[in-house]
């Protein structure tokens, strides 16, 4: 999808960083942005509407996902899982999550702005 929207080489897209690339000068023309493409689908627009056992399309989703995850499949992951879940988590915590390793990287910009820093200790924490 990159190269049909106008992205340059793989290679040296999002910053540049593969090893083949790192001390040679960009070429002349080539583009290091990164490439997005983003589609959207309404469920209306492929909803037939003949769903099996007279579901609706809500059921029928819900009735395929018990599927995957059934039948020892119990532990995968369905795209977007990750997000949702991390999404839960800062709902429930009432804000921003950040790892003290986080705190910490954001301390030492504090440090180099002349801000004050964060006390790790002092901040809440959230169990998952």
């Amino acid at each position: 999808m990159g190269a049909l929207i106008g992205g340059s080489l793989p290679t040296i897209r999002g910053g540049g960083g593969h090893p083949d690339f790192k001390d040679k000068p960009l070429e002349a023309g080539e583009k290091r942005t990164s490439s997005f493409y983003f589609q959207v689908i309404h469920p209306d627009a492929i909803g037939s509407g003949l769903f099996a056992k007279g579901r609706n399309q809500s059921q029928n989703v819900k009735a395929v996902l018990q599927d995957i995850l059934g039948h020892g499949n119990e532990k995968c992951m369905l795209p977007g899982q990750p997000e949702a879940d991390n999404a839960r988590h800062t709902a429930k915590a009432g804000g921003l999550l950040f790892t003290d390793a986080e705190v910490e990287a954001l301390n030492e910009i504090a440090e180099e702005c002349g801000l004050p820093k964060f006390d790790v200790a002092a901040l809440p924490s959230y169990e998952v």
